[in-house]
């Protein structure tokens, strides 16, 4: 029987001739013993499987990681989250403009109040700035904050 050695790194069979390089990766045969042309195409085949595995490992797992953070991140890009919970109440408020909260009660910023003026009508304390304030004083209840 014709005797041939099996590269073991890409599993190219050679002959057993006076090469010591594989024809195929150019990878050392030298320490590689000789086995018949059935059981290195055997061997060569088992290799082959092995690396052919070992790959499709490797691609699987980096495709699952991949879709596993794109996932993860199309979630956090988009704030997807659980749904809140549903109306505790059947009320619904008034969606008027006039009822919205604006700066200054109107879109042009005028600040004045149809309705009157807190009661009673005297400060608790007052505040002097070093430089002007520009804003109104919020008042809220018998606070002016």
């Amino acid at each position: 029987m014709e005797q041939v050695r099996v590269c073991r790194i890409c599993g190219h069979v050679n002959p057993l001739g006076d090469r010591t390089r594989c024809s195929n990766c150019w990878s050392s045969l030298a320490e590689i013993t000789p086995v018949t042309r059935t059981e290195g195409r055997r061997i060569a085949r088992r290799l082959r499987l092995g690396f052919l595995r070992n790959r499709f490992f490797r691609i699987g797992f980096l495709l699952a990681a991949a879709i596993g953070f794109t996932v993860w991140g199309v979630l956090v890009f988009f704030e997807v989250g659980p749904n809140p919970p549903g109306a505790t109440t059947d009320l619904s408020p008034s969606i008027a403009p006039e009822t919205w909260a604006q700066s200054r009660r109107t879109p042009q910023n005028t600040g004045y109040t149809p309705h009157q003026a807190p009661n009673p009508l005297h400060f608790v304390w007052t505040y002097e700035p070093s430089r002007p304030i520009v804003t109104s004083p919020p008042i809220a209840g018998d606070h002016v904050y």
